[in-house]
């Protein structure tokens, strides 16, 4: 069950009401501390550094990340979340990569803060900072996300749903003075990376090794008994190859289609690079239609037309019949 279904969206006055308690920093620092629902690590943190440029950082959500974080904020459209990003940081090259989210044990919300969270960490994930939402109020870093959530991790990001703010973030970056610095705001850039999981060089390998192209005969003929409204019909020569067959063993198998008549076949061109048989049917006296047209469905041969042959060369009312090698 959706845990918002009980709240109503929440109105500009509301927003407003939460943002400025978000604003307020100090107070909810110290109230926090009180009820200790905050763990402070005692790092220094420092606005800048003489001794480095101020750092900049890409940060790269990969799928299964940003698709986890859509889906927290569809789930809660009117709470915060926390959770724990499980990745790491090249400092050398600038750059975060998300790889994964991890949701504490426990953790109790509201529509302005996140408290008593509980968790254990998980034996070879490698937790680089933490993420949590603001909902619809826009991406910002309160007083009391400075104060506890931003200075105890290397990374921190906060979300909203809101278009105009979504998403915000730090990077922690150790000064040559040994304390710390933040790479914040316009230096941090975001952007979601899907990594191909294919390799495409060892698939090429497997699917070329087993899908193998092979050219069937192509047969191209005319029927005389329809004329202009010629057709095209499929015809098969069972399961051996055309190309291995002796001209015996075609001619056999082109019988099983004109067994009233004779067939004659000879090469037009031996000498030619792709082979041209022409078969010429004699007396043949039955229509296309009434060819038997499903020998074998494995070795399927195209059909196409060809001009008719001059009726007046049409000896014994002969049809053509050409079959020639698929390019």
């Amino acid at each position: 069950m959706d845990n918002n279904t009980l709240i109503k969206p929440l109105t500009d006055e509301e927003l407003d009401r939460m943002t400025k308690e978000h604003n307020k920093g100090a107070a909810f620092v110290k109230q926090i501390a009180a009820d200790q629902q905050c763990w402070d690590a005692g790092i220094v943190v420092r606005k800048g550094c003489l001794y480095m440029d101020k750092p900049s950082y890409h940060i790269y959500l990969e799928q299964l990340a940003d698709e986890k974080i859509k889906k927290l904020q569809s789930y809660y459209p009117t709470l915060e979340w926390l959770a724990y990003l499980v990745g790491e940081v090249d400092h050398e090259k600038q750059e975060v990569i998300v790889t994964d989210l991890i949701i504490p044990d426990f953790q109790q919300v509201t529509s302005v803060n996140v408290h008593n969270v509980e968790y254990s960490w998980n034996e070879g994930k490698i937790i680089c900072g933490v993420i949590h939402s603001h909902h619809g109020m826009g991406a910002f870093f309160s007083g009391t996300d400075d104060a506890y959530i931003n200075q105890n991790h290397d990374v921190s990001i906060v979300v909203s749903t809101s278009p105009h703010s979504p998403i915000q973030g730090q990077v922690r970056v150790k000064a040559p003075c040994g304390d710390y610095v933040l790479a914040e705001k316009e230096s941090i850039t975001f952007s979601v990376r899907n990594v191909s999981v294919l390799d495409e060089s060892e698939f090429e390998k497997e699917f070329t090794s087993k899908i193998n192209k092979f050219s069937p005969l192509i047969i191209k003929y005319v029927d005389k008994f329809f004329g202009n409204n010629r057709q095209q019909l499929p015809i098969y020569l069972g399961d051996d190859d055309p190309y291995e067959m002796s001209k015996e063993e075609l001619t056999t198998e082109l019988l099983k289609y004109y067994s009233d008549g004779e067939v004659d076949i000879f090469f037009s061109n031996e000498e030619a690079e792709e082979e041209l048989i022409t078969i010429r049917q004699l007396n043949f006296d039955k229509t296309s239609h009434d060819l038997p047209l499903n020998i074998n469905q494995q070795t399927e041969l195209d059909l196409n037309l060809v001009d008719s042959p001059n009726q007046e060369d049409n000896v014994d009312q002969w049809d053509l019949i050409e079959v020639e090698p698929r390019n």
